[in-house]
């Protein structure tokens, strides 16, 4: 329970279990890195790598964790909350068809459930679904979070599980909520077959609580038809919240019943709380930033940015957070224990059913999982109490800037303005050239923001900023052009950039958006394939990892020897692994077949142009036409 000793990594919940593979997978998040998406095929496909500047800098595991997921993999996110990623990054192609921007009908909530539900396979094997409820976004940030892992099989039965009824109709309503405000999301057939298929199985399974917790769980969404508000019911002796955001009357609410009342929150919630909101506690904790430094486990985390979420209004850029993000409330009745875990704050838009949450309900024994056991000391090691400190009230208010709050209100009303509009793109290829142009449209009926005190900027994301273009162009003349546009550089996502001015004072709003897409060429991913195998030993390590086995990755071509050719060039050739690379492909003959097909259609592709040619490495042409007319002969 919130043990700093135990810290868990994000994309170690996501391996397959031993022996299964990943089926499908629906993801949900608040706000969302396109950087933390790419790393999370790697999980998937049980590749090993030391963080994200490893996986980009040698990223052919990367693009085969890709080619594997792509279709399986379904991710909704607030609309406007993608953060603007490194440029010249050409692999976010292939995270366009599994991203999904939901903006509800009402601008007062937002779309804010953190939750994974994946369907892992084994041949002769139970189907297992595994479900995360978290309070953490799928991005870098780097504070303390809570993860509720839940696992099972599904059984063999007409009549499915009662309790898991309201998590079928949350991820059955997901294609609907990206249909808000009368805009239709870009949802593909195969997003829509996948949600089908998890929300009717997930009724059949057999979900086991976590160690110490009873054989009760309630599945607890909010916002969505039928599951409108969030509420802490029942019995209540003492309640611990732990929430980084905080609306006072809602704690008045919650601690009606006088008594020995716990919050955990930030210093800014607190220091906006009124002095009588805060007395209905006995006891008001921080985190302990020093201490909690201190406390984290030397171990490998992921290299983590600093993500505001300021889940209650609509945000532009945000601030860094960093410390407190969990999201806890524990009731204690008399020797039993509630937990309610997952994506809600203690506040108004997340209990009234303003924004879309997901939440957790579990029991137990309060001396096994209750408030003294998470807030309790341990002599022999770092407990979750040592990270935290008294909260110490300020002697008067930070005075308030009028100004810099006028300014982020501009900013903040263009910007909403501008996520619901009917934007599109479209692709058009340059006549006698290999270039294009993107064309970023807004539909001539659909009336434009003003940008009279604002300056506005937008690019795609696989250019560097510099190529960015006047927002305002495209409120007057409906479209802004992006000239000689390469292949691999078309992508459906913009970047937006807001910026409001008063002297020396500032406010911006950055994010990305996904538009739907018209024309894009149908060999993209073949050109960003193939600027990825630019030598005959990375075509080596590629091949390898087409034909790993699940959960296993190439070492023999790890670092290819360079030997050296007629004219003294350095060329890769199969003398160092020919014999492995035979017994690669006959095993694939044999057990997986249709990796040759994946092969055959990559060395046709490369075989089209003398440059690609190039890369196929001295012998290997005769090797592989041994094998793959093997595999037409015995196509049926």
């Amino acid at each position: 329970m919130l043990d700093p000793n135990a810290r868990y990594l994000y994309l170690e919940a996501l391996r397959p279990p031993e022996g299964y593979h990943l089926d499908r997978a629906v993801a949900t998040t608040f706000s969302l890195d396109l950087l933390a998406l790419l790393m999370v095929p790697l999980s998937f496909a049980m590749f090993e790598c030391e963080g994200a500047d490893q996986a980009l800098k040698d990223p052919l595991g990367l693009v085969e964790a890709l080619q594997r997921t792509t279709g399986k993999l379904s991710v909704f996110c607030q609309r406007g909350q993608i953060a603007i990623p490194p440029a010249d990054q050409l692999l976010y192609s292939y995270l366009e068809p599994m991203v999904v921007e939901v903006m509800l009908p009402n601008h007062s909530g937002v779309f804010h459930p953190k939750v994974w539900l994946m369907r892992f396979m084994a041949e002769g094997e139970p189907t297992i679904h595994r479900f995360l409820c978290l309070s953490r976004n799928l991005t870098f940030d780097k504070s303390w979070d809570t993860v509720l892992v839940l696992e099972g099989t599904v059984q063999q039965r007409k009549v499915g599980y009662s309790r898991n009824r309201p998590l079928s109709d949350f991820i059955a309503h997901l294609p609907n909520l990206a249909q808000g405000n009368g805009r239709i999301a870009q949802i593909s057939d195969r997003i829509v077959r996948d949600i089908e298929l998890l929300s009717e199985e997930v009724r059949r399974v057999d979900f086991k609580p976590p160690s110490g917790f009873k054989n009760e769980i309630a599945f607890r969404p909010v916002g969505i038809p039928g599951y409108r508000r969030f509420s802490i019911k029942g019995r209540v002796d003492r309640l611990l919240v732990v929430s980084p955001f905080l609306s006072g009357s809602l704690l008045t609410r919650l601690t009606e019943n006088p008594a020995k009342h716990i919050l955990v929150s930030r210093v800014e919630s607190l220091d906006e709380l009124r002095e009588d909101e805060r007395a209905r506690f006995s006891e008001i904790l921080v985190m302990d930033e020093t201490a909690a430094r201190l406390g984290e486990v030397d171990e490998q985390n992921i290299e983590e940015a600093k993500v505001s979420e300021a889940e209650d209004v609509e945000s532009g850029n945000g601030f860094g957070l960093f410390g407190l993000h969990a999201k806890l409330f524990v009731a204690k009745a008399g020797w039993d224990a509630r937990l309610w875990t997952g994506s809600a704050n203690a506040t108004n838009a997340a209990f009234s059913g303003r924004n879309v949450e997901f939440m957790v309900e579990l029991y137990g024994k309060h001396g096994e999982i209750g408030i003294d056991r998470i807030l309790g000391h341990d002599d022999r090691r770092t407990t979750f109490r040592d990270l935290l400190k008294s909260y110490v009230p300020p002697k008067e208010s930070p005075p308030s800037d009028p100004k810099l709050h006028q300014l982020e209100e501009q900013v903040k009303s263009i910007r909403r303005e501008l996520l619901t509009l009917d934007l599109g793109l479209s692709v058009r290829q340059v006549t006698g050239k290999s270039t294009h142009d993107l064309v970023l449209t807004a539909d001539p009926q659909t009336p434009c923001p003003l940008l009279e005190e604002i300056e506005g900027r937008c690019w795609p994301i696989t250019l560097q900023r510099g190529y960015a273009r006047d927002l305002s162009v495209l409120f007057t003349a409906r479209e802004i052009v992006f000239t000689g546009i390469s292949t691999v550089s078309v992508t459906s996502f913009m970047a937006f950039e807001l910026t409001a001015k008063s002297g020396e004072k500032k406010h911006s709003a950055h994010f990305v958006l996904n538009l739907p897409i018209k024309g894009i060429p149908e060999d993209r991913n073949d050109y960003i394939l193939r600027s990825i195998l630019s030598e005959r030993g990375r075509f080596l390590r590629y091949l390898m990892f087409l034909l790993s086995e699940e959960g296993t990755e190439p070492t023999w071509l790890t670092d290819p020897r360079e030997h050296t050719g007629p004219g003294g060039g350095s060329r890769s050739g199969l003398r160092l692994g020919e014999s492995i690379l035979m017994e690669k492909l006959v095993r694939a003959y044999s057990r997986a077949p249709e990796k040759l097909d994946r092969i055959a259609a990559l060395v046709d592709d490369l075989c089209k142009t003398p440059e690609g040619r190039q890369l196929l490495p001295e012998g290997f042409e005769e090797l592989w036409q041994v094998i793959w007319e093997t595999r037409l002969e015995a196509k049926p």
